[in-house]
């Protein structure tokens, strides 16, 4: 991991440490988010992308967020 991601990665762990149970665990050369065992969310890289539904996917859309492609992978995860 380069200093620039764990940094990034640091500065989001501050930012959410009220979330209950939250840990950051290592997935596709960056981090996982968790709140005690479910994921919603992952850090790669400088870029942080959240878990959407329907409506808060439409919402993300509109604001200029994009889909996490894993490397090696061209396909995007839609959600």
């Amino acid at each position: 991991m380069n200093l620039r991601t764990k940094i990034f990665k640091d500065l989001i762990e501050e930012q959410l440490a009220s979330i209950p149970d939250i840990t950051f665990r290592r997935l596709f050369s960056g981090f996982g988010i968790y709140s005690g065992e479910a994921i919603f969310g992952l850090i790669h890289g400088e870029k942080l992308y959240f878990h959407t539904e329907d409506e808060s996917r439409t919402r993300y859309k509109k604001c200029g967020s994009t889909f996490f492609i894993a490397p090696g992978s061209k396909k995007p995860l839609k959600n």
